[in-house]
């Protein structure tokens, strides 16, 4: 089986706070980190997805653009104690979910909670496309 493609796009900011934005942009590169780390999976670069930032091109134009099978987005939501971000998993030729989920933590550590629910999106998206967790992921 050829290895999945995709494309982690700049997750949105739905706080609106430049720090939020700062986080948002964070975690988006720490995903698309985590995400190459998983092999058989093909991640385009952050460099790449990031030229997608406030678009509204259409996904299967992206997808077409970047050559990928799977488009990753997100959305994060922080308040001064909470941080939300909510992720799809998109199939580029349809345009339907593959999969959905959202990852709640309290602030704390902000570096460190970006760092741990990086991680926990890349393992789920992993499993959910049969990539085998490497060290360090």
């Amino acid at each position: 089986m050829p290895p999945t493609q995709l494309a982690v796009l700049p997750f949105v900011n739905l706080s609106g706070a430049v720090e939020s934005e700062l986080v948002a942009d964070g975690l988006t590169e720490l995903v698309i980190m985590q995400l190459a780390l998983l092999p058989p999976l093909r991640v385009a670069s952050r460099a790449s997805s990031m030229h997608y930032k406030h678009t509204r091109q259409k996904l299967t134009a992206i997808a077409c653009e970047l050559d990928v099978t799977r488009i990753v987005q997100g959305s994060v939501l922080q308040s001064s104690q909470t941080m939300q971000v909510a992720v799809q998993v998109i199939d580029a030729a349809t345009g339907t979910h593959v999969f959905s989920r959202i990852y709640q933590r309290d602030v704390g550590d902000a570096l460190h909670r970006q760092d741990e629910i990086a991680q926990g999106i890349a393992l789920d998206i992993g499993a959910l496309l049969g990539a085998t967790t490497v060290s360090g992921a």
